[in-house]
């Protein structure tokens, strides 16, 4: 048996809470999933919390949001008599699930928790921090306005028992539960419903502490900070410690970074590798298809000694494109013009080059080949010509404008 709980909640603790990094996190689940099976009320609540997706779970271990699982896995703990369960319930279910679920003791589950948390458990003193914060603590004190003799005096009871939440939150911290750090933030930003005035300052102090402990999630938000500091160079520090440690959003920042030698020096292959493990890693976000767009290019440029490889672009392009990243939209273009891992078609082609806003010299000679040519498009020779005209440093362009005339007066035509 564990010095809190059982040996496998606090295990469970430890991949999901207190060694993020160790990227345990589905061992975690399986641990938990048992041990609730097995009659393990505190397992059973952090199995919920597994559920309950970014909002309870570090977005790095890649838990599937699950909703009606989480409620099961509530309704479980609290029947299994979990003090944990109890309070963490309070935060995760609404009003009204609350009256579908088994009768409980607040107070018996808040004496044995603060137990806990007194003597240095992180979970518990940032679940004593919740209660504080979210002012729970009328309804676990069993007071209201009615027994205070004015209204005066239930608001200095009630200032002072949300500042609790700080003390709690720094505590829990520092004993390694650093995902407390969102709540303290939160605190501090917006003060607690006209209880405690905002304190934004105190802010990036808070965020910084958290990234240099090693938390990937701090560590990107303290990377912005830097950011908007303008030191990029710094910046890119916390990002690549971030994408280190499962902060998989970061991958595509840092494959940016070398892709383009921004205050790293330039490394194709380490922007691959990070852009794959974003593809790999990261959900159906703009991050993910940042990373898509970027890696068809470099493998339909054929960057870093690569050779030109469309069956890997072309997909990578197209994917990015359907979830509205133009970024390299030109790159798709040249794969349906040359028809790179998929049929040739011109008209699509056309399409693409014409959503580019900075289109390169090739992307342009593309364009005045299929208008000068009447490819997929009505022909039309001036038109085609202005493009290769802006292409004109290739060879390939300077040989399709000398196919075409225009005299003194009147059209361009044929040679």
């Amino acid at each position: 048996m564990g010095r809190f709980f059982s040996d496998a909640a606090e295990t469970a603790l430890q991949y999901l809470y207190y060694d993020l990094r160790a990227g345990k996190g589905a061992e975690a689940m399986e641990i938990l999933k048992k041990a609730s099976e097995e009659g393990d009320g505190d397992a059973s609540c952090l199995l919920g919390r597994c559920y309950g997706g970014h909002e309870f779970m570090w977005t790095g271990h890649n838990f599937e949001e699950n909703y009606s699982a989480m409620v099961a896995a509530m309704r479980k703990s609290l029947e299994q008599g979990s003090a944990l369960g109890t309070l963490v319930a309070k935060r995760c279910l609404t009003k009204e699930l609350w009256k579908t679920m088994p009768e409980v003791n607040f107070q018996e589950a808040f004496r044995i928790i603060l137990q806990k948390a007194e003597a240095g458990e992180p979970y518990c003193q940032y679940t004593i921090g919740n209660v504080y914060f979210w002012m729970d603590f009328p309804e676990i004190d069993g007071v209201t306005v009615a027994n205070f003799p004015d209204e005066r005096a239930f608001a200095t009871y009630l200032h002072e028992n949300v500042w609790k939440c700080e003390d709690w939150f720094l505590k829990s911290m520092a004993g390694g539960y650093l995902s407390a750090y969102r709540n303290l933030c939160n605190f501090y930003k917006t003060g607690n419903d006209g209880w405690v005035e905002p304190q934004p300052e105190r802010v990036p102090k808070v965020i910084q502490y958290a990234a240099e402990h090693g938390h990937p999630d701090a560590q990107w938000g303290y990377g912005n900070i830097v950011e908007n500091a303008g030191n990029m160079k710094e910046a890119y520090h916390w990002y690549e410690q971030a994408a280190l440690g499962g902060q998989f959003e970061c991958c595509a920042i840092m494959g940016y970074a070398y892709l383009n030698g921004k205050e790293v020096s330039k490394d194709i292959d380490r922007a691959v590798e990070w852009y794959e493990k974003a593809v790999q890693q990261v959900e159906d976000t703009s991050f993910k298809y940042r990373a898509k767009s970027q890696l068809g290019y470099i493998y339909c440029d054929g960057l870093g000694n690569r050779q030109r490889d469309g069956e890997k672009a072309f997909p990578l392009l197209k994917a990015a494109e359907e979830h509205k990243n133009t970024n390299r939209i030109g790159w798709l273009g040249k794969c349906y013009f040359r028809g790179w891992g998929t049929p040739q078609d011109y008209g699509k082609a056309r399409e693409c080059f014409e959503q580019e806003t900075n289109r390169d010299a090739e992307a342009n000679y593309m364009l005045g080949v299929i208008y000068a040519q009447g490819l997929g498009v009505a022909e039309d020779i001036g038109k085609g010509v202005r493009f290769l005209k802006d292409a004109d440093n290739l060879p390939e362009a300077k040989a399709e404008l000398a196919k075409y005339k225009k005299p003194l007066f009147g059209k361009w035509t044929r040679v």
